[in-house]
């Protein structure tokens, strides 16, 4: 593998951003305060590249504050006390709680996720379970517990993406990606059996596999949405995009230590085994591209969609391996290619309703799958300059929102109060994000 500090730190950098960014996309106040829902329009044509033809039916916009920036000055989670003030730093910073709110710059923590006092790791044969000490399991973001690697992303979705529109029915970006994914531990069949409560076998091999991928890279998007023979008093759009990358750095590896018993039982000796597939511009690149499809209808009572992501695609890496055993070390030139159908599908639909007690309400929901299901419904009621939220959800979890949006003239406003399940511990957190337009 290349040596030199700027290589490396490069790396743990991807691999940090990566663990941070690995979430959905960002949504806004409004969304938020309306329980995560993903409202059809220009803002969900990723998952569903028809919503770019029908502009934005349910368009309110506001730009997100950082809140979370506020969040960082506070000694429970913010390291540069460090510097200023060692003995707060001491007894007040919180790793856990600085991670949660470096997850969620856009909102302000009320009860950020605390660290354990203590860890424990039990493993089984099909999972490793992590608890905090006293029982309560503790929930591995980067699912440590993952039975086996699954199919690497065909085309990794861009953190940062700058759109472009050519004419009324084509659209393109452009992105960059960053991301960790197909993190997992595994114990072989011996080593977990002996940590269930086991005893050493003679002339025994226990093992113990870690295997992990970062990378980073640009993306290219093209995408058309055109309307399509409709029933009576509907409107049907058809949209396809295409969606291709180039890599720009990728590392893979796998580690795995065994002890190996004697005779009597005991450990008589013991050896580490490593495979590393290093990628960089210099040193080798990526490439690949995928397709997604999607239909929209829009009529009287909504709007309604459902796309198909990742429908058929293929990637490729070309760099470097090195395996080291105790024989020795090896490196040699190695290419890496996925090819398939992984799909991810996602339908949604909003619309609104009239009520002589209410008045205009907006209603919405969405289901997806892309590895694990999620969905959310919410509604937002127009009282006059004022809008009220509130919504439910679940993805990787419990998601609440309510939320107030004012229109004074031109200045527009907008609060959440949104709550979910810690990455972690799995205990609700409460927080706070604001917007403004005008």
């Amino acid at each position: 593998m290349p040596k030199g500090s700027a290589f490396r730190r490069l790396l743990g950098l991807l691999l940090l951003v990566g663990l941070i960014a690995g979430g959905a996309r960002a949504q806004g106040v409004r969304e938020l305060g309306m329980g995560g829902v993903y409202l059809p329009g220009l803002a969900s044509a990723d998952q569903n590249p028809a919503f770019a033809a029908i502009g934005d039916p349910y368009r309110y916009t506001t730009w997100t504050l950082p809140l979370g920036a506020l969040g960082l000055f506070l000694p429970d989670r913010s390291p540069l006390y460090y510097f200023t003030d060692p003995e707060a730093f001491y007894s007040h910073f919180d790793l856990l709680s600085f991670y949660d709110q470096l997850r969620h710059p856009a909102t302000f923590l009320f009860n950020p996720a605390r660290s354990p006092e203590e860890v424990v790791i039990e493993i089984a044969a099909d999972r490793v379970r992590v608890t905090d000490g006293r029982g309560n399991p503790l929930r591995i973001p980067a699912s440590l517990a993952a039975p086996s690697p699954r199919v690497p992303s065909l085309t990794p979705p861009p953190v940062i993406k700058i759109p472009f529109r050519i004419g009324s029915a084509f659209a393109s970006s452009i992105g960059l990606f960053v991301g960790a994914e197909n993190l997992s531990l595994r114990p072989n069949p011996a080593l977990a059996g002996l940590l269930a409560g086991g005893a050493l076998e003679a002339n025994e091999t226990y093992e113990l596999t870690a295997r992990g991928t970062t990378q980073t890279g640009l993306t290219l998007d093209f995408a058309f949405a055109l309307p399509v023979p409709s029933p009576p008093e509907a409107r049907v759009y058809l949209g396809a995009r295409g969606s291709a990358f180039l890599g720009l750095a990728r590392l893979e590896g796998e580690l795995s230590y065994r002890v190996f018993t004697d005779a009597d039982a005991k450990p008589e000796r013991s050896e580490r085994r490593s495979r590393v597939f290093y990628s960089r511009l210099g040193d080798g690149y990526g490439y690949g591209a995928r397709i997604d499809l999607g239909l929209a209808l829009v009529n009287e009572a909504g709007t309604f969609g459902v796309g198909v992501q990742n429908l058929v695609g293929f990637a490729r890496w070309q760099g470097t391996e090195r395996v080291d055993t105790p024989e020795g070390t090896s490196e040699r030139p190695k290419t890496l290619s996925y090819a398939g159908f992984r799909p991810a599908f996602y339908l949604s639909g909003a619309g609104y309703a009239e009520s002589e007690e209410l008045g205009r309400v907006l209603l919405a929901a969405d289901l997806g799958y892309d590895g694990a299901i999620y969905g959310h419904a919410g509604a937002e009621l127009s009282l006059g300059p004022a809008r009220l939220r509130a919504g439910l959800g679940y993805q990787n979890g419990l998601q609440l929102g309510a939320g107030v949006g004012l229109g004074l003239g031109s200045l527009k406003l907008d609060l959440a109060l949104t709550g979910w399940r810690s990455d972690w511990d799995g205990h609700l957190v409460f927080g706070l994000t604001a917007g403004v337009g005008f």
